[in-house]
């Protein structure tokens, strides 16, 4: 037996034992969790890495993992996007439970910027980003909603309560004369084509309120939205940003290997916060009788009227266009993330039904967000693709209407003695009054929206640190508008005849019914190719810089046509109007229009820092806009910025240190232009031929001017942003000043040159907004179980305009015998929207009003907001959240059109209703409505805004991940010395494409909003 045979392999045994004990002696396995620290929910597909190596891991859908590591390391890097990175130590314990907050308390943030991202501690110029957490919550149809009143220098004026409709925003004040005010809008990158809504419908007259750009976006799609404020953070949108960008971000694909499910799910209660105090029949006629004596009437005489006023009814005409709305939301979205493929799908039905019957939206909407890492990473792949199918229903309401009113003005003036039928079935109609029932039952106006926005890019990284992009872009929008008046609508009351160009169609409404169809195609291509370089020299110099090439296009098709003449009449209460627009016997057309235009760029931007406390940032944009001439096409938009981290210096933590934790000091200066009130061929001369029927006419409709130039927009601020050393309190304080020069605006043509009387030039004079704007945020309590965190804003506005030729008059003025009235003038040494009218001095002994200053029209404030703030507390204990939210706007007068137009003693003493005050008050009832500050009321406010509180469940289910409920109140008080229904209003009252402010006309109400929903992951 050969002894060394047999020892040979036991010794290699024991050898290979030792290594392998050793082995594992030199490894480690650390398990954990991850969870969010807001609500405590697991989070997955979290990144978990050693420190050091590339040895990693991501949580399951339970936010656990495990990752074996080599004993010598100490540190886990942790980290998701969104969320601020932690390290662990797991020098000692290998089980660990890790909590990630959101990204918006940490100077690391991912702040989302033009063509890039970038550090919170590195932007230079004035950006606000707010993310998900800080939105607004309850019945949200449209973006703009999330953030109204949650940051500086963004003022956000809902036009009405209609759901959807659209809402003025004006970033650091406004400074249009001509047309839009709007900021830029740029989801995931694709610029918006604005516009898209559809105009007024059959048998109404006047206009309605637009509906909102944003309207087929999913709010409960978006992760954040960015405000870009001044010139050194919009200079990269060159023409594009002079009122400011607003950069929607939405959600991308998280959830980890088997992905997650998310399904939401409300319901909101909606009434009416408010109505007009109207007088009831008893008053009514009461009132009526002492009106008709103070008119001169015998008292036997005004008896007499007062029988022939009493129909003998008791209706209260608000009850009848007024209900209680309940709304529907579901949300579902599933999350994919593993590997180099991100994945996000989601889709969201929306059924909001309108405080006024007949007025609603509905919304289906679908999302794909994909990404994905080829060849080593080196591509990147994306495509965001969003769908929406919108249908609105309209009231018949109007912005202009006449002195009978729309269906809100009908119900406000009509006579509380009046029945909704008589004896037949048949809708009673007295006269010229308008029965608000009738209305509701015979018209019918209803839209469809479809829109897809696609966004798809590549990217390369050419080398380290250099990477190519290239990005197509397609928003395609599709609208149809379709409305119909029963022909049993009374013709001395409800329209009249159609005239196209000259041509008068007759046939009223009455006996012939009537429909109106509308479409408007409204299409953008984006194509966009760039480079960015980013690089970090000897720890002490980093560059980022960023060139490239844009070319985006625009094309807008209108048609319209009507009919009218049935084939089968219809007469009775029991007949039947069959509503489709091939149901009439006649039809004609509008007159089309057709729009395109172009814009193509290039643009560059570069970001120096040294030493991570020295920060610069030049960025330029060449545009040019096939809307001008050749002289004029292109514009240079140039922009600088600058930033001091004084806590870098060596110095400053002994002498600032003690206070600071950050302290910084930023500077900025810029340009930016602006073309988009400008109409496509305003350089051209043009003319039409069309058709009505008679044979094909041609028209010279427009003096074009080749020499126009762009509209010119150079800001100047300064800021400081500062963190205490325990980090509790942040402050960030800007002064910014805004000057707009070379005004667009649509001018008489000299010498009244025929046949047309305006043309587009560059108007003299500038107009300026400056002012503050201060931003804190307090954690006010912050312990193991109960957290308090208080955020505070506020923006001071001072607008000023000079330099202009003469004066501009707009803010035309609704109501029997106000025909041509104004209220609003843009004049120099005063601000957009002045008011200018009679100063009001009170009634006289006989019931007449005394007005100052020998009744000529005088200056009296201005319609423009000069202070604007919010304060949002934040309160959590253990799995509850409570969210309080206050806004408040001061310094401005709305104009009551309303009562105006409807309540004077006169109209009490022709029959119509009129509000207790204005009934029993001291005026004459021959006592003429006019234009006065009588009817100028301050529009202060405070408003208990948005409450939300909410529970977040501990689950302990393998099926359902997350359950959290909420209940949520939106508009629960209002602190105002206003009469109307809202000071928060901005009802189109625009004379020639010159925009008004402020008024208030038979406005949609904005409504009381409870929510209730629940929030699931599974």
């Amino acid at each position: 037996m050969n002894f060394s045979k047999l020892v040979r392999p036991i010794l290699m045994g024991l050898f290979a034992c030792l290594c392998i004990i050793s082995a594992q002696a030199q490894t480690k396995t650390v398990t954990g969790k991850v969870t969010d620290s807001k609500d405590g929910s697991p989070m997955a597909g979290v990144s978990i890495i050693a420190k050091g190596t590339k040895i990693g891991t991501q949580t399951a859908e339970d936010g656990s993992f495990k990752l074996t590591i080599s004993s010598s390391i100490n540190k886990l890097v942790i980290s998701s996007v969104g969320f601020t990175s932690v390290e662990v130590d797991v020098s000692r314990n290998t089980n660990v439970a890790v909590k990630l907050s959101a990204a918006a308390d940490a100077l690391s943030d991912v702040v989302v910027i033009g063509y890039g991202t970038r550090k919170s501690k590195d932007v230079t110029g004035s950006v606000a980003q707010i993310s998900e957490k800080d939105f607004n919550k309850g019945q949200i149809s449209s973006p703009d909603q999330l953030l109204q009143g949650r940051t500086t220098g963004v003022l956000v004026t809902p036009a009405t309560g209609e759901p959807g409709s659209a809402a003025t925003i004006n970033i650091r004040g406004t400074g249009s004369i001509s047309g839009s005010q709007e900021p830029l809008y740029v989801i995931d990158g694709v610029p918006l084509v604005q516009g898209g809504t559809l105009g007024s419908a059959s048998g109404v007259e006047g206009g309605t309120t637009a509906k909102n750009p944003l309207i087929f976006l999913n709010p409960n799609d978006i992760e954040s939205m960015t405000v870009l404020k001044d010139a050194s953070a919009a200079a990269i949108y060159g023409s594009r940003g002079a009122n400011g960008v607003i950069l929607i971000t939405t959600k991308q694909g998280r959830g980890g290997k088997r992905g997650i499910f998310n399904f939401g799910l409300n319901t909101g209660i909606a009434h009416t916060a408010k109505r007009y105090d109207l007088m009831n029949p008893t008053d009514f006629l009461l009132n009526a009788k002492r009106a008709n004596i103070d008119g001169g009437a015998a008292p036997a005489d005004a008896e007499t009227a007062v029988k022939l006023l009493d129909l003998g009814a008791n209706t209260n005409w608000q009850d009848q266009i007024f209900r209680t709305a309940i709304s529907q939301n579901y949300n579902l979205s599933w999350g994919y993330s593993f590997n180099k493929t991100a994945i996000r799908l989601s889709g969201s039905y929306d059924d909001q039904q309108g405080i006024i019957k007949n007025s609603s939206l509905k919304r289906m909407t679908g999302r794909a967000n994909i990404s994905q890492k080829l060849f080593n990473d080196k591509l990147r792949l994306e495509a965001n693709i969003t769908y929406s199918n919108t249908k609105n229903e309209y009231p018949p309401l109007s912005n202009n209407a006449g002195f009978q009113g729309s269906l809100l003005g009908a119900a406000l003036q009509l006579n509380p003695t009046t029945p909704i039928y008589n004896a037949n079935g048949s809708f009673f109609q007295q006269g010229d009054a308008r029965n608000p029932v009738q209305m509701l039952a015979y018209f019918d106006d209803k839209d469809y929206v479809h829109r897809l926005l696609t966004n798809l890019s590549a990217s390369y990284e050419i080398a380290k640190g250099l990477t190519y992009k290239a990005v197509l872009g397609i928003d395609d929008s599709k609208s149809q508008r379709t409305s119909f008046a029963d022909p049993r609508l009374g013709s001395n009351a409800y329209g009249g005849t159609i005239n196209v160009y000259g041509k008068d169609y007759g046939n009223p409404i009455q006996g012939n019914g009537r429909t109106t169809r509308q479409n408007l195609d409204v299409k953008s291509l984006l194509v966009e190719h760039y480079v960015t370089y980013d690089k970090t020299f000897n720890n002490d110099h980093a560059l980022n810089a960023v060139v490239g090439y844009s070319y985006q296009n625009f094309e807008t098709q209108y048609k319209g046509s009507f009919g009218w003449g049935l084939n089968t009449p219809v007469v009775a209460p029991a007949d039947v109007f069959v509503k489709d627009y091939s149901n009439f016997k006649n039809y004609a057309s509008f007159v089309p229009g057709y729009n395109r235009n172009e814009l193509q760029s290039i643009f560059g931007r570069v970001n120096y820092t040294y030493k991570d406390k020295y920060f610069l940032t030049a960025t330029v944009r060449s545009d040019g806009s096939s809307k001008f001439g050749a002289n004029n096409r292109y514009g240079t938009f140039p922009a600088f910025a600058f930033k001091w981290r004084v806590m870098q210096e060596n110095w400053a933590e002994n002498t600032l240190g003690k206070l600071f934790s950050d302290f910084n000091i930023r500077a900025n200066y810029g340009k930016l232009g602006s073309q988009d009130n400008l109409g496509s061929y305003a350089a051209l001369n043009l003319q039409q031929t069309f058709d009505v029927g008679a044979g094909p006419v041609t028209r010279f409709i427009q003096q074009g001017n080749p020499d126009l130039k762009w509209e010119e927009v150079a800001t100047t601020g300064v800021g400081v942003d500062f963190t205490t050393r325990d980090k509790r309190l942040s402050v960030t304080l800007d002064y910014y000043y805004t000057k707009r020069t070379n005004m667009l605006f649509f001018a008489p043509t000299p010498g009244g040159f025929a046949p047309t009387s305006s043309w587009w030039i560059n108007l003299n004079g500038a107009v300026v907004n400056k002012g503050w704007e201060l931003g804190v945020n307090y954690k006010v309590i912050k312990g193991n179980k109960f957290n308090w965190d208080a955020n505070f804003n506020m923006t001071t506005v001072e607008n000023n305009v000079t330099g202009l030729p003469s004066t501009i008059n707009t803010g035309g003025v609704s109501g029997q015998g106000l025909t041509g009235a104004f209220a609003q003038v843009l004049t120099n040494n005063s601000p957009i929207f002045t008011w200018s009218m009679l100063k009001f001095e009170g009634f006289d002994g006989n019931g007449n009003a005394r007005y100052s200053a020998g009744a000529s029209n005088q200056l009296v404030g201005s319609a423009l907001p000069k202070f604007f703030a919010g304060l949002n507390n934040n309160f959590s204990y253990m799995r509850w959240s409570l969210s309080v939210f206050l806004n408040a706007v001061t310094g401005h007068y709305v104009y009551n059109n309303t009562a105006n137009a409807l309540f004077l003693k006169g109209s009490l003493r022709n029959g119509r209703n009129v509000t207790n005050e204005v009934g029993k008050g001291p005026e004459n009832p021959f006592n003429p409505g006019s234009v006065s500050t009588r009817f100028l009321e301050k529009g202060d406010f405070i408003r208990l805004a948005n409450v939300n509180l909410s529970y977040s469940f501990v689950m302990k289910s393998k099926a359902i991940k997350t359950l959290s409920v909420f209940v949520s109140g939106q508009n629960l008080a209002l602190i105002t010395k206003y009469s109307g229904i809202d000071p928060e209003v901005n009802v189109d009252k625009s004379i020639n494409g010159i925009p008004s402010r402020g008024f208030d006309y038979t406005q949609y109400p904005k409504p009381r909003v409870i929510t209730i929903g629940a929030n699931i992951g599974f």
